[in-house]
């Protein structure tokens, strides 16, 4: 029929003197969504009111189809075009879906990985601990987000932060796991470089024989000095940290500090000023000072380290 061919949804309800039951069987597969006869119209209301409900079912069930079509869309979108490795297991811990990521982390191609384990991945201790991780998972029935270090068969030693959590089915029961995974290898030897430089900084700073001592440029207020500074200058740590120079009166004559700070803007370093200091005990002295000005995190800071020190029994 050509209207069912034009507007399919269209209602149909065909009203006529007389019709076989072949005829109307061959009307109802052409489209006609209900037949009646003229000598019998007591149906003609109900068989409307039917229709109508039919075709708002029809629509309400179409408009569902497409928004949960395009968002499947949307999430494959996501799922394929995400840099981490994101996939679903079943209670057996068996790939129900890997993305391309987690296909490249496999080495294996994704239809291969679908209903295979860890086992088929990863190196057998490898693969047994990531299974006994998805169990603990699931049967607390909790998600969370864990580091995993993991072993490929090509050998690539490599470090996730990787969140999972159970797969429930409409009764509430957990029925797999999902996963997402980030690869923080990169991350993770940044750090290890910056601890170990650290530590070497830590080392050098607080073992040094030479007194060193870092203080904001803008403020002049210390960050930290090292054990030769407060020996040298007879301080505990606690009274110098975030105090100044002037505030401690290490300056004998503070327009010196003019001149230093002078020549540490137009250089951003200085080197071997000779300068007078006071230490706690009042004593003064010559210093032989060298400093430099470094950004770190966007502060500018001041490194001071001083040579060679020679205080007098004379007090001011």
């Amino acid at each position: 029929m050509l209207i069912h061919q034009r507007l399919p949804d269209t209602p149909v309800i065909l009203v006529s003197g007389s019709i076989g039951e072949e005829k109307a069987v061959e009307l109802l597969k052409l489209g006609v969504w209900d037949f009646l006869l003229k000598d019998n119209l007591t149906r003609l209301v109900p068989s409307i009111e039917r229709c109508l409900r039919e075709v708002s079912d029809r629509f309400a069930r179409k408009t569902a189809e497409k928004e949960l079509s395009e968002q499947q869309q949307l999430l494959t979108v996501v799922v394929e075009g995400s840099t981490d490795a994101i996939f679903v297991k079943d209670l057996q811990g068996r790939y129900l879906l890997v993305n391309q990521a987690a296909s490249q982390l496999g080495g294996k191609p994704a239809d291969q990985m679908i209903g295979q384990d860890d086992g088929f991945i990863f190196p057998p201790s490898i693969a047994s601990e990531i299974m006994a991780i998805d169990k603990t998972i699931m049967e607390s029935v909790k998600a969370q987000t864990h580091e995993e270090a993991i072993t490929t068969f090509s050998g690539e030693h490599l470090i996730f932060q990787v969140t999972k959590g159970p797969m429930l089915d409409h009764n509430g029961k957990v029925s797999g796991l999902f996963g997402i995974s980030h690869n923080i290898t990169e991350r993770k030897k940044h750090e290890l470089a910056l601890i170990e430089s650290e530590l070497r900084f830590s080392t050098v700073f607080h073992k040094n024989p030479l007194a060193i001592g870092i203080s904001n440029y803008s403020s002049g207020q210390f960050i930290d000095v090292n054990e030769a500074f407060l020996q040298l200058f007879g301080y505990e740590r606690d009274e110098v940290i975030g105090h100044t120079a002037l505030e401690l009166n290490f300056w004998l004559h503070p327009e010196e500090k003019i001149r230093l700070f002078s020549s540490l803007r137009e250089g951003a370093h200085i080197k071997n000023q000779e300068l007078m200091f006071r230490n706690k005990l009042g004593e003064t002295g010559d210093l032989l000072l060298s400093a430099e000005l470094i950004n770190i995190g966007g502060e500018q800071l001041r490194i001071s380290a001083i040579a060679i020190a020679c205080f007098g029994i004379i007090r001011s």
